[in-house]
C-alpha cells in the first residue's frame, strides 16, 4: 500500500490484541493514526492517543475535523465472562453506542467537507448463525441467536454512516490466532498442560484467521475503499478435532482429553452453544475472487508461524 494516499485514520479499540497490531502496520504505510482509547496513553509524531469514553457520550467535533477513514474495533469481550443477562446487554451496548457515535460524527464532518470518508467497522462472522452442513458466504443471510442478533443490529448502525456519503465496509472476523492473545491463548493453555483436547463432538467448524492476514485485509480494504460485507477468514477452515489436534502438534503436546458438550455447557452457559459447540463453515468469497492473497492459508503454517516466535 505504500505510495497510496496518506491518511489520518481514526482507530477505536487500537490498544488491544488486534487493534495495536493494526495501529503499528498503519503506521508503517506512512499514515497518521488517532487512537480512541479509555484509558491515559502516551503519545508520540504518528500515533496520537485521544482518552475518550465514547460510549455514548459526547465527543469533541474537532477531534474528527481531520479524519479521513475510521476503523472501529471497540467492543466489550464476547468470550471474557459467562453470558448472563447484563453481561449480554453490556456485549451489545458496548458496540452500538461507541458505533452510534461515530456515526453521528462522521455525518458532521460529511456536512463540513466534501471528501471522500471511510468507516470500517468490525462485526463477526457470527452474522450467519451456525451449521455443520452449509458453507457460508458474504451473501448469505443472517441467521439466528445472540451472536447473529448482535452482529447484524451492530452492522445496521454502522450502515446508517452511508446516509451522508461514507463508505462502509463491515468486517466479518473469524477466529484471529496470533501471539499472547485472542482465542489461541485461551485453547492452548489446557493444552500445554496436557489436559485440553477436543470440545464437543469435534465436528464444528472453526473459521479461523493469521492476525496478519486479517491486518492484511483490513488494509486492502481500506486501500480499495471497499464497501459491504467482507468475511476475513482463512480459506481454509478446519473442524474442531482437526484444530486441536493440530495445535497438540504445534505445541507437541498430546490433545486427547476431551470436553464433552454436557461439561462444557455446565461450565459456561449459553456462550459453549454458540461458541464452542456449534460452529459455522465460512469462506471468504470476496478477497479471494480479488485475488488476495494469504500469508497463512493453511492452519499449521499459522499456528507454526505463531510458535516459533
Amino acid at each position: 500500500m505504500r505510495g497510496a494516499s496518506r491518511l489520518n485514520i481514526f482507530v477505536t479499540g487500537g490498544t488491544g490484541f488486534i487493534g495495536s497490531a493494526l495501529v503499528k502496520r498503519l503506521v508503517q504505510e506512512g499514515h497518521t493514526v488517532w487512537v480512541l482509547s479509555r484509558h491515559e496513553q502516551k503519545s508520540s509524531t504518528s500515533v496520537k492517543y485521544i482518552k475518550t469514553p465514547l460510549l455514548g457520550q459526547p465527543l469533541s467535533s474537532a477531534v474528527f475535523d481531520s479524519v479521513d477513514a475510521v476503523i472501529n474495533l471497540a467492543g466489550e469481550n464476547i468470550a471474557g465472562k459467562r453470558w448472563s443477562e447484563q453481561v449480554k446487554k453490556d456485549i451489545v451496548v458496548s458496540r452500538l453506542n461507541t458505533t452510534s457515535t461515530i456515526v453521528e460524527k462522521l455525518k458532521e464532518v460529511a456536512r463540513k467537507q466534501k471528501k471522500p470518508l471511510s468507516l470500517l467497522n468490525a462485526s463477526a462472522i457470527g452474522f450467519y448463525g451456525t451449521s455443520l452442513q452449509k458453507t457460508f458466504t458474504e451473501d448469505s443471510g443472517p441467521g439466528k441467536g445472540f451472536l447473529a442478533n448482535l452482529c447484524q443490529e451492530w452492522e445496521a448502525e454502522a450502515l446508517k454512516a452511508k446516509e451522508w456519503g461514507v463508505s462502509v465496509a463491515l468486517l466479518r472476523f473469524g477466529m484471529v490466532l496470533g501471539p499472547n492473545g485472542g482465542a489461541l491463548k485461551s485453547m492452548a493453555l489446557p493444552v500445554q498442560w496436557a489436559v485440553g483436547g477436543i470440545i464437543g463432538e469435534g465436528n464444528q467448524w472453526i473459521s479461523w484467521i493469521h492476525r496478519d492476514d486479517l491486518i492484511n485485509g483490513i488494509i486492502w480494504a481500506l486501500d480499495k475503499k471497499k464497501e459491504g460485507p467482507l468475511n476475513l477468514v482463512s480459506p481454509q477452515p478446519v473442524t474442531m478435532k482437526s484444530f486441536m489436534e493440530e495445535l497438540g502438534r504445534s505445541l507437541n503436546r498430546p490433545s486427547w482429553t476431551a470436553l464433552p458438550a454436557p461439561l462444557a455447557k455446565l461450565l459456561f452457559g449459553e456462550m459453549a452453544q454458540e461458541m464452542l459447540l456449534e460452529g459455522q463453515k465460512v469462506i471468504p468469497q470476496r478477497l479471494s475472487e480479488a485475488g488476495f492473497t494469504f500469508t497463512y492459508s493453511q492452519l499449521d503454517r499459522a499456528l507454526q508461524a505463531i510458535y516459533s516466535k
